[in-house]
């Protein structure tokens, strides 16, 4: 082993040693190069830099390297750069609000971004190629340069579409929203094509036979029902044209759900024999299965009237919200 005291050596700038090992006792400032086999000091080696080495080999260190300005660089001359044991390796400033943190030591990976305070994170390119996802080596998700967001690949959907839930264990889609039908709830307007006969003092259920619009197809123009297939809200909107009758009487339009009375609007004819109009509405809720909704009319003249077909008489209804 050679022994060097650096405070009995002045003017030395370079030492080549054919020997094994140089034990250096206190600082070894003042040598500009030292050529060995293995160096040990006891104190402080300083130097103002290192440039062009080829390679350091192993570096070990007892809790860690904590790189607190400047940068790192990895460079594999084109090939990839693997990592196969456990790692935890982070990168932040000594402040510690920004920093990269990237742990395959303590079970699950993590690739974790530092934000501290009012501070964010940036994911940043410098090509027009795209940023993909990968889970389970897998492309689920990619951002082009251009704000588009493929799913499952290249895949950006078209004009006008949105994302569409596929329910659980199950990847998102674009889909075209639709203006009516199940998607957006249930409208439909009806009217008559021949009037309704009502007995005295006896609630009938009227049945307008001639659909205007039916998106969703829940009105059944046979029966007078409608049966919406989304559970919700629902406006609707009725009127009576009662025919003409010169006795002093009262007129009512009635909302049903199930066959029982909603909302009922009841008026007087004083005998001024004239047609009478008896309007009716109200907000219905459904269960998007059997709840149905009907019009009913009632009159105590005395005998029977006409419920008259034509614009004086319609029944109509359209989804507001879900329950």
């Amino acid at each position: 082993m050679t022994v060097i005291r650096p405070n009995s050596i002045s003017g030395v700038t370079s030492i080549t040693a054919q020997v094994s090992d140089i034990t250096i006792f206190g600082a070894s400032s003042g040598f500009a190069n030292i050529t060995a086999g293995n160096i040990s000091a006891a104190g402080t080696i300083t130097y103002e830099d290192v440039t062009n080495v080829d390679s350091v080999g192993v570096i070990t260190a007892r809790s860690g390297i904590d790189v607190t300005s400047g940068n790192i660089a990895l460079s594999s001359n084109g090939a990839n750069v693997a990592i196969t044991t456990a790692f935890d390796f982070k990168i932040r400033s000594n402040t510690a609000k920004f920093g990269l943190h990237i742990d395959n030591a303590s079970g699950t990976p993590t690739l974790e971004f530092g934000i501290g305070g009012a501070q964010g994170a940036d994911i940043t390119t410098n090509s027009t190629g795209p940023i993909v996802f990968k889970p389970n080596n897998s492309e689920r998700l990619r951002i082009t340069h251009n704000g588009e967001i493929g799913i499952g690949g290249a895949n950006y959907g078209t004009s006008g579409q949105v994302l569409t839930s596929q329910g659980a264990s199950s990847a998102v889609q674009w889909a075209t929203p639709s203006a009516g039908g199940a998607a957006a709830g249930n409208m439909f307007l009806a009217k008559m094509n021949g009037g309704y006969n009502t007995t005295n003092n006896t609630d009938g259920e009227i049945i307008f036979q001639a659909e205007s619009f039916d998106l969703g197809s829940a009105y059944n123009h046979t029966n007078g029902r409608f049966t919406p297939n989304i559970a919700g809200y629902y406006f609707i909107d009725a009127s009576l044209q009662f025919s003409t009758n010169s006795a002093n009487n009262l007129f009512e339009s009635t909302i049903w759900k199930n066959g029982t009375e909603q909302f009922k609007n009841r008026m007087w004819n004083d005998g001024a024999n004239s047609e009478l109009h008896c309007k009716i509405s109200g907000i219905v809720t459904v269960n998007g299965s059997s709840d149905y909704i009907s019009i009913a009319a009632w009159q105590n003249s005395g005998g029977n009237l006409t419920v008259n077909p034509g614009n004086g008489s319609y029944f109509t209804g359209f989804f507001l919200r879900s329950l």
